[in-house]
């Protein structure tokens, strides 16, 4: 029996570790491999590693596991922003495409590696594959339709090539998948929530815009409030907000229900001043005990400072009152006005961007809109979804020209107004998408434009409102007469 046991013990597969010297020529060749940013003198990753190297041990002849120590990899840190032990990631290629969020646990990680080994987009052939998918994801993208057109399937493709690893995307095209969906309307693109119970569907009336689905993913798939997750709580120790924690007993619908009315109402109503979490009352029943409450009742809800890793303030919601979403917001701005002031409304910034069309928010906007060396073009995002992939896509087109004859004096971006403010901007009154042209210079005079115009009158409306005076040539086929605009 001795024997037996050690012999077992050599034959337990040990995950690659690699270094900053290591790490790129042993990946930069290997098309997946599932990697584990490592502290081993830290407890979590301790309990953390035996799951990933069994993981490992499955996996072995299909998938590289990798473990890349603190301590050894000062360059990749730096690299790829790791700062939390333990992390997992997907790589391919040497390219980070994904942060792993599930449970740390090896039949998650052996589920998500599954996923990512598989094809881009999955096919749900009946009604028993559509349940199934739903019930297996938090976040998923589901394309339907009985005769889906070439030019969609084609950039759909093309999206979940990009963002498979992020959320996973499906396929139905049988009567009995599609009547699982409850879908009432052919072709339709939905993004599926569980945590938030949230269905969003892209319009189709359109030509699908690839830059336009996939920002529609990007800023959709988090859901506006968080169920605990492995990551969730760790990235609050980074967030100086103040969190609004809600802990509800989960295998309770009246009581999830209740809590998800009262957290979209808390969003909709304070939007980033604060994040907003919930979490298992059962799960966390030491913290919620440990905060001051009960028990006895939930949902119930605390205001916390959690930035430095332990609750150093509270604010609880008595549990003799009714948590209704009335209720629940008077308490927060009882908060708010004897503890902290309101900030801009916004997305959160996108660093290093490139491109020629880029996405602006609210605590950017005046330091984007106020350059004095630039022309700036800003295109303000309201109202229907066709009528928004329409007016980028007139931008971009517009913007590409100009990158494409490397005008840098003229920049584009795009701004959401149902997400974001305009410091010091008043919010027009309109309905539609619109384009503000602000012209270089100190004293800096805005001239609004309507989206519902050509190519060559933009371009146009452009050049003529331009301080910098680009050097600019309209390509022959917008090179016409019928295209002025009268400004």
């Amino acid at each position: 029996m001795f024997s037996i046991l050690i012999c077992f013990a050599l034959s337990i597969y040990e995950p690659l570790n690699l270094d900053d010297e290591t790490f790129e020529w042993q990946l930069k060749n290997v098309p997946i491999a599932f990697v584990m940013a490592n502290r081993p003198d830290i407890s979590f990753c301790q309990e953390s590693y035996p799951k990933f190297r069994a993981a490992a041990e499955v996996m072995k002849d299909r998938c590289p596991f990798v473990v890349i120590d603190q301590d050894a990899t000062p360059k990749l840190r730096a690299k790829f922003g790791i700062f939390a032990y333990p992390s997992f990631f997907i790589f391919r290629y040497g390219r980070l495409t994904a942060e792993f969020t599930d449970a740390r646990e090896a039949p998650n990680m052996l589920a998500y590696v599954e996923r990512a080994l598989g094809p881009d987009i999955i096919t749900l052939e009946s009604a028993r594959d559509v349940h199934d998918f739903l019930e297996a994801y938090h976040t998923s993208v589901i394309l339907a339709g009985e005769d889906l057109e070439s030019e969609h399937l084609e950039v759909y493709k093309e999206v979940a090539k990009e963002l498979r690893d992020i959320l996973p995307f499906a396929i139905a095209k049988d009567a009995d998948s599609i009547q699982q969906l409850g879908l009432e309307e052919l072709p339709s693109l939905r993004l599926h929530r569980s945590q938030d119970r949230t269905i969003i569907d892209y319009p189709l009336a359109y030509t699908i815009i690839k830059e336009s689905l996939r920002q529609w993913i990007i800023d959709n798939f988090t859901p506006r409030y968080r169920a605990r997750d492995s990551v969730v709580f760790r990235d609050l120790s980074r967030d100086n907000r103040y969190t609004v924690l809600a802990f509800v007993d989960s295998s309770r619908k009246n009581s999830l229900d209740s809590m998800h009315s009262v957290m979209s109402s808390l969003v909709d109503t304070f939007h980033d001043n604060f994040t907003y979490i919930y979490s298992d009352i059962y799960d966390m029943g030491s913290i919620v005990l440990g905060l001051g409450f009960s028990g006895a009742k939930e949902p119930c809800y605390a205001i916390c400072q959690l930035s430095t890793g332990e609750v150093t303030e509270k604010y609880l919601f008595p549990e003799r009152r009714d948590p209704t979403p009335e209720n629940v917001a008077k308490w927060v701005n009882n908060f708010m006005n004897g503890s902290i002031k309101m900030k801009i409304r916004s997305e959160p910034a996108v660093e290093k961007q490139s491109g020629s069309l880029m996405k602006l928010v609210g605590n950017q906007f005046r330091d984007v809109v106020r350059d004095k060396e630039r022309d700036v073009i800003t295109l303000l995002l309201v109202g229907d979804q066709a009528k928004r992939d329409k007016a980028m896509a007139l931008m971009k087109e517009v913007a590409d020209e100009f990158q494409r004859q490397r005008v840098t004096s003229v920049t584009f971006w795009y701004i959401n107004l149902d997400l974001n403010d305009m410091p010091g901007m008043k919010r027009p009154e309109i309905e539609e998408p619109a384009i503000i042209i602000w012209p270089a210079g100190a004293e800096k005079q805005p001239m609004m434009i309507p989206t519902n115009i050509e190519t060559i009158q933009l371009i146009n409306a452009v050049l003529t409102q331009s301080q910098t005076k680009p050097k600019f040539k309209i390509p022959q086929k917008y090179n016409n007469d019928e295209g002025s605009l009268e400004l």
